[in-house]
């Protein structure tokens, strides 16, 4: 081979090799298929802290906060360990904009079973907030409730990610991830834990489906959310 050639080859993979090492490793996925009512049923997750009301409903392949106004819960994966720097994502499954909050949960458990992130998606108002929830149970939130960049419908996708004390949110219109809200977690001091959902609901409208959470890789963001099933 004529040594250009060789050096276009060379330097055509070393600059293919960082995109295939800058994938986020997945975890854990769920489908909700199973009927676990409350979805901590369910061995591999457990309900969140004080801060949130309910562990959530699984069932016919989506999770749901329950049919009383007002109901929701959350829950987040303990069969597996994350990273400390580590995302979630899930679907909207039902009216984004029928009144629910959607949240995807962080860092969750690790110190205290109380503690954890959160990154919230208010679906009445298109907005989104970040929040961490303390030892305590207390709900403090961190930076300002922003409008989100479009209107969200159904079978978008909300992610949430970490790295450090950057926590950022995500969401997918229909043509791939845009960062909507990013905040400076420092003040929560949660460095660690696990990665899950929750889900409040006045109307009892509204739910998630086709959840997954995983490791983040420094250099990679907004990865969009993949179809594969976890089988209980």
């Amino acid at each position: 081979m004529h040594s250009s050639m060789r050096f276009a080859l060379l330097f055509s993979l070393t600059l293919l090799v960082p995109l295939w090492a800058n994938a986020d490793t997945t975890i854990a996925t769920e489908d909700f298929a199973s009927a676990n009512n409350p979805l901590s049923n369910s061995a591999d997750w457990t309900q969140a802290g004080a801060g949130i009301a309910g562990a959530g409903l699984a069932a016919g392949g989506v999770f749901e906060a329950g049919t009383t106004a007002g109901s929701g819960g959350g829950s987040y994966w303990a069969t597996d360990s994350f990273n400390a720097d580590q995302y979630g994502v899930s679907v909207i499954n039902g009216s984004p904009d029928g009144g629910t909050n959607w949240g995807i949960i962080l860092r969750a458990a690790d110190s205290d079973p109380d503690e954890l992130l959160l990154a919230l998606f208010l679906g009445g108002s298109d907005e989104v907030e970040c929040y961490y929830i303390n030892a305590s149970g207390t709900p403090i939130q961190v930076g300002s409730t922003t409008a989100m960049t479009d209107t969200p419908a159904l079978t978008d996708s909300l992610r949430a990610e970490i790295v450090g004390v950057n926590l950022k949110i995500l969401f997918d219109f229909g043509a791939g991830m845009v960062e909507q809200l990013s905040c400076d977690m420092t003040a929560s001091g949660i460095t660690a834990g696990a990665v899950g959902l929750m889900i409040q609901d006045p109307t009892g409208t509204g739910n998630f489906d086709d959840w997954e959470g995983g490791n983040m890789d420094a250099a990679a963001s907004g990865t969009a959310v993949q179809r594969r099933r976890h089988i209980q």
